[in-house]
C-alpha cells in the first residue's frame, strides 16, 4: 500500500488520477483502512492539482471515504478546499464538488461543515452547466431533509427567491424545482407556500423550460392539501398554456390537468378544460395529441368527467386515422383502456370495424398494440359479436413479417378461447401454430407449447389440434435442435389431454430417441412425456417395445443369438438351441412383464452377459431408462445393477451419472462407490481420470457423498499422478467436492498440494488449478488457507500460455472482492510483476 500511495505524488497525471481510482477501489476493504487514513493528508492536496481530472477524483474519493466514520474528523479539515472548488473553472470539478456536499449531509458528524455550503450552491444554480445544476438541486433537496440545516436554509431563501428574478431561464428553473422539492419537509412547507404566488407568475415566463417547470413543480403541490385553493384559482392560467407556441408546453399543459384531476376539490375546474383539451385531440403536433390521448383516459378514472367524454369518443375515434403510427398506437390502446367504463362502450363499439383494419396496418406497433387492444374488448360480453372476425384476423397475423407481432398473436390466442363466442375463429389458427415451431424467433417458438396445452383445454379445439400432431411428430426430426426441443415440450403439454394420447402414440418411439439427445431440456421433457404416457395402460406396451428396440441396436447381435438367448428362458426352447446358446449371467432375473417384448428381453440378457464393454454398457443404459418409466421394474432392475457393480464395474462407469438420477437406483450405485475408489489404482490412466470425473459428478447427491470423501486420501496421491489428465480431472473434482460444506475440511487439507499444481509443465492442469482456486475463494471457511495460494497465484500473470493468464487475472479480481483474502497485498506484488499496470487503461485487479 505504501508503494501504491507514494505514485499519488507521480509527475503524470494520469498515474495520479490511475492511482486514486486504485484507492477508491480498495477503500471498499477494511484491511486498507489504516493506510489510506494516513494519505488524506495527500489526498486533500490533491484537492489544488494542477489536472482538474485529479481534482475530481480527489473529491470523489473523499466522499466515499466518508461512509468510515473513523475518517470523517480527517475529512472534516478538507472543507475549506471543497469550498474553493465549487467555483472551479472546470465544470465537472464543480459537479463533483457538489456531489460530496450531497454525501456529507447524509453522516451527522460532517453536517455541520456542510451548512457553510448552502449559500454557494445557490449561486450554482446559474452555472453554465447542466450537470452542475442538476448536481445542485439534488444536493439543496438533501440538505433541506437534514433538521440541523433548516435554519441556515430559512436564511438563505431570500437569496434562493431573488434568483426568480435572474435574466437566466436555468437559474429561475433551478428554483421552482427547488421550491417544489422541498414541499417534503413540513418544517419548510410555509416557505413554499409563500413563494406559491411568484411559481404562479412564471406559468407567463418569456421562456418556454421555465414554463413547463412550472408546470410541473404545480402537479407536484397539488399532492398538498395547503396549496390546492391556489392552483385552483390559477386553472384558467394553466389551460391558457394549451395554447402557447411552444409544443412541449402544451403537452406539459396537459398532463397537469390529468395530474390536478386526482385531487377532488379541482375537479370542479378541471372539468371547465375539457373543451380547450378536446381542440388539442387535433394539435399539429403528436406528442401533443399523444399526451392528450392518455390524459382523457386518466380522466375517465372520474365519473364527474365520462359525459363530457362520451360526446368526444368520435374524435378520439378519428385519431385511429392518424398519419403518425404512435398515434394509432396510443389511440387503439386507449379506447381499449376506456371500454371498462359501462358508459363508454356504445361508443366504443362503433369504432370495432375500424379497429379491426388495424390489425393489416402498415406499422408492426400498430398492428400489435391493435392485438392486446382487441384482447382487451373480448372481456366485455357486449363487444363479442362484432369481434368474431377479428380473431380469425389475428390468426392471419401468424404469418406476420414481424416476430414481436407473431410472438404476441401466440400469447393472446388462449385468453380469447375462454370465450365460446370467439372459438371458431381460433380453430383456424390452430394448423398455423405448427409452422410457428420452426419459426426464427425463439420467443415465437417458445409461446407455442403453452398456448396448445391451453387451447387443448376445450372440447371444441381438440380436433384442429389432434389433426396437426403428426406434423408435430415429424418436427422431433427436424435438423434445428431448438425445434426438436420446443416440439417435445409441446407434447408433453399435450399429454394433459388423456383423448389426444392416441395421436401422439406415433410419437413413442422418436420420444424414446430423444432420451440420447444432446440437449438436457430435451432429454428430461422427453421422459417427462414418456412418463407421462406410462401411466396409461394401454400406451405401456408401445413405450416398453420402444425403448428395448431403440437401446438395443439391431447391429449388436445377430438373429441366431437372440433365438438362443430367448431359449434360456422360455421353456419351450429345444434342448439343442439350449446348448448352442452364449452363456447367461446366473444372477439374471427375468423381466416378466407384458410391456416387454420376449425378443428384446433375450437381446438385453445378452447384451448384460457381453464380455464386451461397449455391449454392456449398451444394456445397462437399456436398464436405466427402463427404470426411469416403469415404476414396477425398478427393484428387478437395481438387483441386475448391483450384480453388474461386482463382475464389471468399469464398464458401467459411463452410465453411473445416468443412474444415479434416478432416486430408486442410488442404494445400487452407492454400493458400488468401494469399487469405483478400487478403480483409481488402475495401472491404465483411462480408467483413473474417468472415475475421477464419475465420482465428481455423483457428489451432488448427499446420499453419495460420505463414501465418496472416502476418495479423498486417494485424490491427494493423485495430484501427483503422472498423466496431466489425472492431474486435472483431480483438482478439477476437488472444486466440485469443496461445493459441499462438509467435504471442505478435507479439501483444505489438499491445499498445498493444488498450489504445486500451478507451476505444473501442462498448462491445462495450471488453467484446471487457477479455475479450482477460484471456486474455493467462494467459500469463507477456504479463504484463510488460500493466502498462501496468492504469490504462486500471482506469478501466473506472466504464463506462456494466454488462457492460464486471462483465467488468472479473473481470479485476482474475485480474490479481491473477498474479504479474508490479503487484498492489500495485491498491488505491491503486481507492481513488481508488472511495473506499468497503474494506467488509465487498466485500473486494478482488471489487468
Amino acid at each position: 500500500m505504501t508503494l501504491l500511495i507514494a505514485l499519488l505524488k507521480d509527475d503524470d497525471a494520469n498515474v495520479r488520477g490511475s492511482t486514486l481510482s486504485a484507492i477508491t477501489s480498495l477503500a471498499e476493504y477494511k484491511e486498507s483502512h489504516d493506510a489510506i487514513r494516513a494519505a488524506i493528508p495527500l489526498l486533500v492536496g490533491l484537492l489544488k492539482d494542477g489536472d482538474s481530472d485529479v481534482r475530481s477524483s480527489a473529491v470523489s474519493i473523499l466522499a466515499k471515504l466518508a461512509v468510515q466514520v473513523e475518517i470523517r474528523d480527517t475529512i472534516r479539515t478538507a472543507i475549506p478546499s471543497l469550498m474553493e472548488l465549487l467555483k472551479d473553472e472546470h465544470w465537472h470539478a464543480r459537479a463533483a464538488t457538489v456531489s460530496a456536499f450531497t454525501n456529507f449531509a447524509g453522516h451527522g458528524e460532517l453536517v455541520d461543515v456542510t451548512a457553510a455550503s448552502i449559500q454557494p450552491l445557490i449561486e450554482l444554480l446559474k452555472d453554465g452547466d447542466s450537470d452542475v445544476r442538476d448536481a445542485t438541486t439534488t444536493a439543496l433537496d438533501k440538505l433541506a431533509s437534514q433538521a440541523e440545516l433548516r435554519d441556515t436554509i430559512r436564511t438563505a431563501t431570500p437569496s434562493l427567491l431573488g434568483l426568480l428574478q435572474n435574466p437566466y431561464w436555468a437559474a429561475r428553473t433551478g428554483v421552482i424545482t427547488t421550491l417544489s422539492n422541498w414541499v417534503k419537509n413540513p418544517d419548510l412547507l410555509d416557505l413554499v407556500q409563500d413563494a406559491t404566488p411568484n411559481i404562479i407568475g412564471l406559468l407567463k415566463d418569456e421562456h418556454w423550460r421555465t414554463r413547463v417547470a412550472t408546470l410541473s413543480a404545480l402537479s407536484s403541490l397539488s399532492k398538498h392539501a395547503e396549496f390546492r385553493e391556489a392552483i385552483r384559482v390559477a386553472i384558467p392560467s394553466i389551460v391558457e398554456l394549451s395554447k402557447d407556441e411552444d409544443s412541449d408546453v402544451r403537452s406539459a399543459c396537459v398532463s397537469t390537468v390529468a395530474q390536478l384531476a386526482k385531487c377532488t376539490e379541482l375537479r370542479g375546474a378541471v372539468r371547465d378544460t375539457i373543451p380547450a383539451l378536446i381542440e388539442l385531440l387535433k394539435d399539429g403536433t403528436s406528442s401533443v395529441r399523444y399526451a392528450t390521448v392518455a390524459t382523457f383516459v386518466k380522466l375517465a378514472e372520474y365519473q364527474e368527467f365520462r359525459n363530457a367524454i362520451s360526446e368526444m369518443l368520435s374524435l378520439l375515434i378519428e385519431l385511429l386515422k392518424d398519419t403518425t403510427w404512435d398515434i394509432r398506437v396510443t389511440t387503439v390502446s386507449a379506447l381499449a383502456d376506456l371500454a371498462i367504463h359501462a358508459e363508454l362502450l356504445d361508443g366504443i363499439q362503433t369504432a370495432i370495424q375500424q379497429i379491426i383494419l388495424l390489425l393489416k396496418d402498415e406499422d408492426e406497433d400498430v398492428r400489435s398494440a391493435t392485438v392486446s387492444a382487441l384482447t382487451k374488448l373480448a372481456n366485455h360480453a357486449k363487444l363479442r359479436k362484432e369481434l368474431r372476425p377479428a380473431v380469425s384476423s389475428m390468426g392471419a397475423l401468424l404469418r406476420d413479417e414481424n416476430s414481436a407481432v407473431r410472438s404476441l398473436v401466440i400469447s393472446k390466442l388462449s385468453p380469447l378461447a375462454q370465450f365460446v363466442e370467439l372459438r371458431e375463429g381460433i380453430q383456424i389458427a390452430v394448423p398455423l401454430l405448427i409452422d410457428m415451431l420452426k419459426d426464427e424467433g425463439s420467443d415465437t417458438r417458445s409461446a407455442v407449447p403453452s398456448t396448445l396445452a391451453s387451447l387443448a383445454a376445450y372440447v371444441e379445439l381438440r380436433d384442429a389440434i389432434r389433426a396437426i400432431i403428426p406434423s408435430l411428430v415429424d418436427l422431433l426430426k427436424d435438423d434445428n435442435s431448438d425445434v426438436r426441443s420446443i416440439s417435445v415440450s409441446t407434447l408433453e403439454k399435450l399429454t394433459i389431454q388423456v383423448e389426444l394420447h392416441d395421436a401422439i402414440r406415433a410419437a413413442i418411439p422418436v420420444l424414446i430417441e430423444s432420451l440420447e439427445n444432446k440437449s438436457l431440456s430435451v432429454r428430461s421433457t422427453a421422459l417427462t412425456v414418456i412418463t407421462n404416457l406410462s401411466q396409461h395402460s394401454k400406451l405401456c406396451a408401445a413405450i416398453g417395445s420402444s425403448i428395448l428396440l431403440v437401446f438395443l441396436p439391431s447391429h449388436a447381435l445377430s438373429a441366431e443369438e437372440i433365438l438362443h438367448t430367448a431359449g434360456i428362458h422360455y421353456p419351450s426352447t429345444n434342448s439343442r438351441q439350449l446348448a448352442g446358446a452364449p452363456r447367461i449371467p446366473e444372477y439374471t432375473p427375468a423381466l416378466s412383464s407384458p410391456k416387454l417384448g420376449r425378443s428384446g428381453i433375450a437381446r438385453l440378457w445378452q447384451l448384460l452377459g457381453s464380455k464386451s464393454g461397449q455391449r454392456l454398457q449398451n444394456g445397462v443404459q437399456t436398464l436405466s431408462q427402463l427404470a426411469k418409466i416403469f415404476q414396477e421394474l425398478v427393484q428387478p432392475i437395481s438387483g441386475i445393477i448391483n450384480k453388474l457393480i461386482k463382475r464389471a464395474p468399469d464398464q458401467v462407469l459411463v452410465q453411473l451419472a445416468d443412474l444415479a438420477e434416478h432416486d430408486m437406483l442410488r442404494v445400487a450405485v452407492l454400493a458400488l462407490i468401494p469399487s469405483l475408489i478400487d478403480l483409481l489404482k488402475d495401472q491404465h490412466w483411462q480408467p483413473r481420470a474417468a472415475t475421477i470425473s464419475t465420482l465428481a459428478g455423483l457428489v451432488k447427491h448427499t446420499e453419495l457423498r460420505n463414501a465418496i470423501r472416502g476418495a479423498i486420501p486417494l485424490f491427494m496421491e493423485l495430484l501427483q499422478d503422472a498423466d496431466w489428465e489425472v492431474r486435472s480431472a483431480i483438482v478439477s473434482a476437488l472444486a466440485k467436492l469443496a461445493g459441499h460444506a462438509e467435504s471442505r475440511d478435507a479439501v483444505q487439507g489438499a491445499l498445498q498440494s493444488v498450489n504445486e499444481l500451478l507451476k505444473d509443465p501442462s498448462w491445462r492442469t495450471r488453467l484446471a488449478t487457477v479455475s479450482t482456486l477460484n471456486k474455493f475463494s467462494e467459500y469463507a471457511e477456504l479463504r484463510n488457507a488460500l493466502q498462501v495460494s496468492v504469490p504462486p497465484l500471482i506469478s501466473l500473470i506472466k504464463d506462456e500460455d494466454s488462457d492460464v493468464r486471462n483465467a488468472t487475472r479473473d481470479a485476482i479480481s474475485k480474490f479481491a472482492g473477498h474479504g479474508g483474502l490479503p487484498v492489500h497485498g495485491f498491488e505491491t506484488q503486481l507492481i513488481r510483476i508488472k511495473p506499468n499496470f497503474v494506467t488509465p487503461s487498466k485500473p486494478l485487479f482488471h489487468l
